[in-house]
């Protein structure tokens, strides 16, 4: 009878570290929803989403970024592992208090994730620089809390939603459906509608009042381009797949229909007189500006731009070397109002 009471207890013991080692490694709650803006709060006024994996594995990624961020090699230098490598996609949401504020972000992490040894790996970053993790929970679900506010929630087996403790709370609501999501803002679903399709980056927001007060100052002093009816902008979208070349569609809500059409007007006529340069048009800047096109849905001024993969390598060599060029002068660079001058004509490609 004592072997067999000794069995139970230790049957009994192994059983409660399975439960406890679940509570990390599954956490709570459903899958996530397929469409993003059902991951975030209505009143979110800005939401990004990226797959991961698609940018990572990107010829663009790979020009731009080149050796990687030197944040990433040193936690991965802690962990022994790279935390992105786990991630298929990341949605970002940022919101504020007030119209004119974005002072919340938090992230919506899918993945491959294994709870358990990411927590570890935050752990020990935290460790190296000085500060310390515990676990918590938030509204029933399984969280770690890090220094000041900042959490981190497991969802499901497959999902981190990570920000501040408002912010965390607020996105378990939503999912699990105590509260509207951002879906069902109509601006934001829209938009989202004209330029996700087929894109690997996505980018949706409101304009706040601040911001298009510095859109209208910035238009203003753009010279010798007319881009004034870009400063009624009110919300934007876009959407960008960057595997096999360049997809780009922007969506851009005007005030009306009527200003719409005005901006789509004005924009295309500055692309006719760009076009007209022939050092624009023999640029790498001239395939893009001819297939650039252009049009007035509604309220939205919808465009759309497609690159094969060695004329957004041209267009990079050309950005690349203006930059070069200005900082060889010493100078901060500075965004080009001219036309790319006769030497920076490079390879044109249709």
């Amino acid at each position: 009878m004592g072997s067999t009471r000794r069995n139970v207890l230790a049957l009994g013991g192994l059983a409660a570290t399975v439960a406890a080692g679940s509570w990390l490694l599954v956490g709570r709650g459903p899958a996530l929803p397929a469409d993003p803006l059902e991951m975030v709060p209505q009143a979110t006024t800005a939401v990004a989403w990226v797959n991961v994996r698609a940018v990572l594995g990107s010829p663009i990624w790979e020009r731009i970024v080149g050796g990687g961020d030197q944040g990433m090699r040193q936690i991965e230098r802690v962990c022994g592992f790279n935390p992105i490598d786990e991630i298929d996609e990341l949605v970002i949401a940022a919101s504020g208090d007030e119209p004119t504020d974005l002072d919340r972000v938090g992230i919506v992490a899918r993945g491959p994730l294994s709870h358990e040894k990411l927590v570890r790996c935050v752990r020990d970053v935290v460790a190296d620089d000085g500060g310390s993790l515990r676990q918590i929970e938030l509204d029933g679900v399984p969280a770690v809390a890090g220094r000041g506010s900042s959490r981190a929630a497991f969802w499901g087996s497959d999902a981190i939603v990570g920000g501040d403790e408002e912010t965390v709370r607020a996105v378990i609501s939503v999912l699990r459906r105590d509260r509207g999501s951002a879906a069902a803002d109509p601006t934001l679903a829209r938009l989202w509608r004209r330029v996700a399709a087929g894109r690997q980056v996505v980018l949706v927001s409101h304009v706040p009042e601040r911001w298009r007060s510095t859109l209208r100052r910035t238009v203003r002093e753009a010279g010798t381009i007319d881009l004034s009816p870009l400063g009624g902008v009110r919300a934007v979208g876009l959407g960008a797949r960057v595997s096999g070349g360049l997809g780009l569609g922007v969506a851009l809500q005007m005030r009306d229909r009527t200003q719409a059409r005005a901006a789509t007007d004005t924009l295309r006529a500055e692309v006719d007189r760009a076009l007209a340069d022939p050092r624009v048009t023999l640029s790498a800047l001239g395939p893009v500006l001819r297939r650039l096109q252009m049009e007035a849905q509604d309220g939205d001024v919808v465009l759309a731009l497609e690159l094969s993969g060695l004329q957004l390598a041209d267009l990079i060599d050309l950005v690349e070397d203006l930059w070069n060029r200005d900082d060889d002068r010493g100078g901060r660079p500075a965004p080009s109002r001219a036309p790319p001058e006769p030497d920076t004509v490079i390879r044109p490609h249709e």
